[in-house]
Formats: structure tokens, C-alpha cells, sequence
């Protein structure tokens, strides 16, 4: 989980940091990110894979 400070913006950069394992909370062996933004309904979606 990241906080969307720029308008879900950082969620995005968590998002590849994840995918790169370079975040400071890494998930151990993240291959799959999924990022929603929106109010309450989500309006927008991205979903990152590390080939």
C-alpha cells in the first residue's frame, strides 16, 4: 500500500519500484503490481508484470 500524494501519481512510482525491487517496503518476489485510482468506484487501473 502507498499514499497517492501527486493525484495517484507515487502510486504508480511504488507501483515499478515494486516490479524493479527497489522499494523501501518491498514485497519479497513481487511480480504482478496493480495500481486503482478513483473515488470510492475506481476510474482508472494499471497493472505492471516483470517478465
Amino acid at each position: 500500500m502507498s499514499e497517492a500524494y501527486i493525484h495517484g501519481f507515487n502510486l504508480i512510482v511504488e507501483a515499478v519500484k515494486q516490479i524493479r525491487g527497489t522499494s523501501t517496503c518491498q514485497v519479497a518476489d513481487a511480480e504482478v503490481s496493480l495500481v486503482t485510482s478513483g473515488e470510492g468506484v475506481p476510474t482508472g487501473a494499471l497493472v505492471l508484470v516483470k517478465k
